[in-house]
């Protein structure tokens, strides 16, 4: 009996614990790096799959896509990952900064940090010490690949 992963679903030497999918803890954890206390996560879908009504207007920086995963999702993005051509830019003149998720279960901690240090968000992090010890890391490290 097989009890490792389908056949060409990539297998991860670190895991995670999954973090909570919870708009208050990621708020919490974006506010801890160092990023404006004016700024939040919040549901935009319920459960049931229908659209939240916003009761008041709020600008949005990112979109946190979480679902769940299965054997055939995990068989169909272990082929796209085999045929997509690998990102490799890097340096100041790219618009984004990508990080390659290495960890299992963390793409919920991937998506805080790329929401928060791309765009209009990262202008608005305070003087956290662990922010800014990432912005010198990531000056020195900008033309290294992904």
């Amino acid at each position: 009996m097989n009890h490792g992963p389908p056949s060409g679903v990539k297998t991860y030497t670190k895991h995670f614990i999954p973090m909570e999918n919870d708009p208050e803890a990621f708020t919490r954890l974006a506010h801890a790096l160092g990023v404006s206390s004016s700024l939040e996560f919040v549901d935009a879908f319920l459960e049931d799959g229908s659209i939240m009504i916003f009761t008041e207007r709020k600008l949005i920086h990112a979109l946190l896509l979480i679902f769940p995963t299965n054997e055939i999702y995990e068989k169909e993005k272990a082929e796209d990952e085999r045929t997509r051509q690998v990102y490799t830019a890097s340096g100041v003149d790219e618009p984004v900064v990508w990080f390659r998720q290495t960890i299992n279960n963390a793409c919920g901690l991937y998506a805080i940090l790329h929401s928060v240090v791309n765009g209009s968000v990262s202008r608005s992090i305070s003087a956290s010490l662990l922010l800014l010890e990432w912005k010198a890391l990531n000056t020195r490290t900008q033309s290294l690949d992904p």
